[in-house]
């Protein structure tokens, strides 16, 4: 028996390893660009290539390249989408794609590493576009450098570079760009003699000092602002509490800038000033921040306001969900956070506030899990002027079910369960009648009879040994050495008889008293021990008889 299971369990084994060694093959992705290197405001494609996957893939970015695109859907290990890269600004950019829920050919999910391309983003060449002159607002100021930048010959970064200014070097501004051209807000400058430009993100009219000062009063002379917001939006550049110079351009309809000024510390007090009936042209809109030991420093925003109304939305809606913050035709960028995973589509209202502007609508088709960028395209059918509105998308993460479906690893695992529950119900079974035979032999051996037979058994030998039914030996019967002569032989056996009448009497009476003691206290005992003593006394009773 012992042979046999053993056979069966490495028959077991043996299918097991079977079905483990017909597992679907590896799967891999890897993605590439095609590109070593490409000039500011150039694009490019990354291509996903996937071997036997279908799933999400999320695509992270460096901040000096946008992506038109936060996740990719990849079904049998071909892209429905395309990612397209923009290079905003110099430098090494990367674009990571990382697996989220990919699943195999047999719809196990697997588990893979992320993929990173990287890209070198150079310069735009001078001949590649044709840069557009600013107007510069007078100045007659020093200015401090925040940091390490480039001072250029000219207002573009294709520029060429006459040197660097380091971090809290000082130069003379003699003017002002009053928009930005391609992000960027120049200041003319007077360089080693000569006029310059610098990137006025980095320049401050503070001197910078190593520590905030606390004077003999304890005063500090903290006159940094903690955060600048603007309605309308269109602040360039992005708020910095060490930058002081802003630009932003508005319409028509626009006679005052709603600002919000927080300064750092809650001892320092805030004013504003030129914000009251902006004028066509050029405006300065200026910042006062008065520290507690009076020291201050100002925050100047540029406005210009143009001869034309701006183009805007007068309604945006979203299939009645809450934007964040709520619409405004100044403010150009929202948030939307969906509590359902399921929604791929949303529908979105969108009215402009002048008849000849055309609206498109791009990216609110296909959501993905994650940020989506919904885009709400303004454009003048009359000039070639244009806005944007954006809308970011939250869709929250949600778990796949699985079709039921037609699994041919499940079913071999499903055979191999049902094969094995039969042969452990086989191996049962022979166990289970060799325990069996055991115990009948066991049984046959140590059985002990009926107590009630005990009994019965018992009263009938007692019986049977009564003297007065036992055989007389006659002396014929005896052997010839013990024969003697018969009427020797007959008082002889007619004193033993009587002798032994009486002690055959007594031990009768003994042996019931015995016996009633042992049917009492000893009916549990073996059959061998229970007559061992009975037949002992029977036997010396016979043998007290033919003596």
């Amino acid at each position: 028996m012992t042979k046999k299971i053993i056979i069966i369990m490495l028959t077991i084994i043996a299918l097991i390893s079977l079905s483990t060694s017909s597992k679907a093959a590896a799967t891999t992705f890897s993605i590439s660009s095609g590109v070593s290197s490409i000039e500011v405001g150039k694009t490019y494609n990354i291509k996903i290539t996937a071997t036997g996957l279908t799933g999400r893939f999320n695509i992270s970015h460096s901040s000096n390249v946008s992506v038109n695109i936060s996740s990719v859907w990849v079904e049998n290990g071909k892209a429905e989408q395309t990612i397209k890269v923009t290079a905003k600004s110099e430098g090494k950019a990367t674009v990571t794609v990382t697996p989220e829920t990919v699943s195999d050919a047999s719809g196990k999910l697997v588990s893979l590493s992320s993929q990173t391309n990287a890209v070198t983003v150079k310069e735009k060449t001078t001949s590649s576009t044709t840069t557009t002159k600013p107007t510069f607002t007078s100045k007659n100021e020093t200015v401090y450098a925040t940091g390490s930048v480039n001072v250029r010959s000219s207002y573009s970064t294709s520029s060429a570079s006459l040197g660097k200014l380091k971090e809290g070097e000082s130069v003379k501004r003699t003017g002002l760009a009053t928009k930005a051209i391609d992000g960027i807000t120049w200041s003319k400058v007077t360089y080693n003699g000569k006029t310059a430009y610098v990137s006025s993100a980095y320049l401050t009219t503070k001197k910078p000092s190593a520590t905030a000062d606390v004077g003999s009063t304890g005063e500090t002379d903290n006159a940094n602002l903690k955060s600048l917001e603007v309605t309308p939006t269109g602040l360039a550049p992005v708020f910095s509490s060490g930058v002081t110079e802003y630009t932003m351009t508005v319409g028509l309809e626009t006679s005052k800038i709603e600002i919000v000024a927080e300064p750092e510390s809650s001892k320092s007090k805030v004013s504003i000033t030129g914000n009251e009936n902006l004028k066509v042209g050029t405006n300065t809109i200026v910042i006062t921040v008065t520290a507690e030991d009076k020291t201050k420093k100002e925050y100047n925003i540029v406005v210009t306001k143009e001869d034309k109304k701006q183009l805007k939305l007068s309604e945006l809606l979203v299939e009645g969900l809450p934007l964040e913050p709520e619409f405004d035709s100044d403010v150009h960028e929202y948030t939307l956070t969906l509590d359902r995973g399921d929604v791929t589509e949303l529908n979105v209202t969108a009215t402009p506030s002048n008849s000849n502007v055309e609206v498109e609508i791009v990216g609110n088709t296909q959501l993905q899990a994650g940020k989506n960028t919904i885009t709400i395209l303004l454009k003048s059918s009359d000039t070639e002027e244009s806005a944007t509105y954006q809308i970011t998308v939250d869709v929250p993460q949600m778990v796949p079910v699985e079709e039921e479906k037609p699994n041919k690893e499940l079913f071999v695992y499903t055979a191999m369960g049902v094969l094995a529950v039969i042969i452990l119900i086989f191996i049962i079974s022979i166990i289970r009648d060799h325990r069996k035979e055991k115990e009948d032999d066991f049984t046959a051996i140590y059985e002990e009879p009926n107590d009630n037979k005990h009994e019965k058994d018992g009263e009938e030998n007692i019986e049977q040994f009564n003297m007065e039914e036992l055989p007389k030996l006659e002396n014929e019967d005896l052997p010839n050495s013990l024969r003697k002569d018969s009427t020797k032989i007959d008082e002889e056996i007619e004193e033993i008889n009587e002798e032994e009448t009486e002690n055959i009497i007594k031990d009768d009476v003994k042996y019931e008293e015995d016996l009633e003691t042992q049917r009492t206290h000893s009916r549990m005992k073996q059959l061998d021990d229970l007559y061992s003593v009975e037949n002992d006394d029977i036997s010396n009773r016979r043998k007290g008889k033919h003596f």
